[in-house]
C-alpha cells in the first residue's frame, strides 16, 4: 500500500474510536441521571459475582473463640419477667410492661395457658445474667438469659427442652438467676439448696462454674419423690428462714449445715407434718427486713421477723400464718423490705403486681388479709420486685378487710426450741463424682 491509503485507514480507525468514547459518555452520563438503572447494574455485577464465586465457605468466623469477644456487650441490660409452665413452656417479657395495681385486685395475663398446662414458675431476672436451672434429677444447667425466647402476654412460649439437654421423663424444677460464676476454688460464695422434703445443702458456687445448657452437672442426690424448692447465693454466714406449706417457720444458722459437695443428699432442715412440703430457704441478710406469707387462696399478710427467735435445726419451728379453710395452705413467702413491689402468679396465668407497703403487718397468730381476688383458680406463685415508677398509681386506696375476723389474732402453738431430730442417716456422705465434671 502507499503512504496515502495506509493514512486513510488511520484516519478512518481513529474516528471510530472517537465515536465510540463518545457514545459510551453519554450512557455513563445518563446513568448517573436514572438510580434506577444504577440499582439494575448492581444488581446484574452481583449477580455475575454470585454465579462465578458463589461456592461452599471454606472458612468460619467464630466470634465466641476469640477470647476478647464477650456477647453480653451486644446485649441491652433489661429486667425481664420469665415464666415457666408445667408443660415445660418458657419465655421472659419486659418488667416494664407490667403496671403495679391494688391489693385485692383481678390482675391480669402474663401467659396464654392450654386446658391441661399452667404457669409453675416466675421469676425476674436481667438480660445480662445466667439462669442456674435444676431438674428432677437433680443436675444443674448454666443458661444466658438473653438467649430465652421473648414474647407477649398471649404468646406460649417456647419448650425447655429445645434449649436444654434433658433427658426423657427429666423437667426443670427450679431455677435461680446469678450475675455470674465464682472462680474455681473461691469459697466466699455459697449456693444453698432445699428440697420439698424438707432437705439442705451448702455447696460453693465455683462447683457448678463447668455447668452448660448441653451438658447439665449433678447438682444434689435427691431421693424418689423429691424436688429441689429453694435455691440462693450467699456468703455463707447468718441464718437460714424456713417456711412450709403447713404454715410454720424456723429460722436456724447456716453454721449448723456444713459445706458439702456436688453429689451429697444434704441433712434436715425442718420437720414436717404429714402432706407438708418445704415451701422456700432463704438466707436472712437483713434484720429489718419482714415475712411476706401468702396461701393458696389469695390471702396473706407481713410478719416482723423479730417475732421469729433461732431455734435448732430439725425442729417444726413456729407458727406464721393459720392454714384455715379460707386460706388454703401457704403458696409462697418471701422475705421482704418496704420500697419493693410483689408479683403474684396463679395456675391459670394470671398476674398481679402490688406495693409490698400496702399489705399489712400482722402477728404470726393472724389470718390475714386478701392479696388476690381468685375465681377457680390458686396462688402457685411470688415474687419480688423493684418499685414501680409509673406515677399514676402513687397513692392507691387500701383495700380494708371484708370481715372484722379477717386478721382475727389466735393463740399460737410454738414448740420447745430445744426440739430436735438426730441426723442418724440424714447426713449423707460428701461423694464427689469427677466424671461428672
Amino acid at each position: 500500500m502507499n503512504l496515502r491509503r495506509l493514512t486513510g485507514l488511520e484516519q478512518e480507525k481513529i474516528l471510530s474510536d472517537f465515536r465510540t468514547r463518545v457514545d459510551e459518555l453519554m450512557d455513563y452520563l445518563d446513568i448517573l441521571a436514572k438510580p434506577e438503572r444504577v440499582t439494575a447494574i448492581i444488581g446484574e455485577e452481583l449477580e455475575a459475582i454470585g454465579n462465578e464465586f458463589g461456592d461452599e465457605r471454606r472458612s468460619t468466623i467464630d466470634l465466641l473463640g476469640d477470647p476478647s469477644f464477650n456477647q453480653r456487650d451486644l446485649i441491652p441490660r433489661r429486667d425481664m419477667v420469665v415464666t415457666i409452665s408445667k408443660g415445660g413452656f418458657i419465655k421472659m417479657q419486659e418488667l416494664a410492661d407490667y403496671a403495679a395495681q391494688g391489693r385485692g385486685g383481678k390482675g391480669r395475663n402474663v401467659q396464654s395457658m392450654t386446658k391441661d398446662d399452667e404457669v409453675e414458675h416466675l421469676f425476674v431476672a436481667n438480660t445480662h445474667d445466667i439462669l442456674l436451672c435444676f431438674s428432677s434429677m437433680g443436675r444443674i444447667f448454666a443458661l444466658d438469659v438473653f438467649d430465652l425466647p421473648e414474647g407477649k402476654s398471649s404468646a406460649r412460649g417456647r419448650p425447655i427442652v429445645n434449649l436444654l439437654s434433658l433427658d426423657e421423663g427429666e423437667r426443670i424444677t427450679f431455677t435461680q438467676p446469678i450475675t455470674e460464676f465464682a472462680e474455681k476454688g473461691d469459697d466466699s460464695q455459697i449456693v444453698i439448696l432445699a428440697t420439698a422434703n424438707g432437705y439442705v445443702k451448702r455447696t460453693p458456687l465455683s462447683a457448678y462454674r463447668n455447668a452448660r445448657p448441653g451438658t447439665g452437672l449433678r447438682a444434689m442426690t435427691l431421693v424418689e419423690g423429691d424436688s429441689l424448692v429453694s435455691v440462693s447465693v450467699t456468703d455463707g454466714s447468718g441464718d437460714l428462714f424456713v417456711v412450709s406449706s403447713a404454715g410454720r417457720a424456723l429460722r436456724f444458722p447456716q453454721s449448723s449445715v456444713r459445706v458439702m459437695g456436688r453429689t451429697a443428699k444434704g441433712v434436715r432442715s425442718m420437720r414436717l407434718p404429714a402432706g407438708a412440703r418445704v415451701l422456700n430457704c432463704t438466707p436472712i441478710t437483713d434484720e429489718s427486713a419482714k415475712i411476706l406469707v401468702a396461701t393458696e387462696n389469695g390471702y396473706g399478710k407481713r410478719v416482723e421477723l423479730s417475732e421469729f427467735t433461732p431455734h435448732g435445726r430439725g425442729t417444726m419451728g413456729q407458727m406464721l400464718i393459720r392454714c384455715s379453710a379460707r386460706n388454703g395452705a401457704v403458696a409462697a413467702a418471701e422475705l421482704v423490705g418496704e420500697t419493693e413491689d410483689v408479683i403474684m402468679l396463679c395456675n391459670r396465668g394470671r398476674m398481679i403486681r402490688t406495693r409490698i407497703a400496702e399489705i399489712g403487718v400482722y402477728g404470726r397468730g393472724a389470718h390475714g388479709v386478701r392479696l388476690f381476688r381468685l375465681d377457680d383458680e390458686l396462688l402457685v406463685s411470688m415474687r419480688i420486685v423493684p418499685p414501680s415508677d409509673d406515677a399514676e398509681i402513687e397513692h392507691l386506696e387500701i383495700e380494708e378487710p371484708e370481715d372484722e375476723d379477717e386478721v382475727l389474732e389466735d393463740d399460737v402453738d410454738d414448740l420447745d426450741e430445744t426440739e430436735a431430730l438426730e441426723d442418724e442417716a440424714d447426713d449423707a456422705e460428701e461423694t464427689e463424682d469427677d466424671s461428672a465434671e
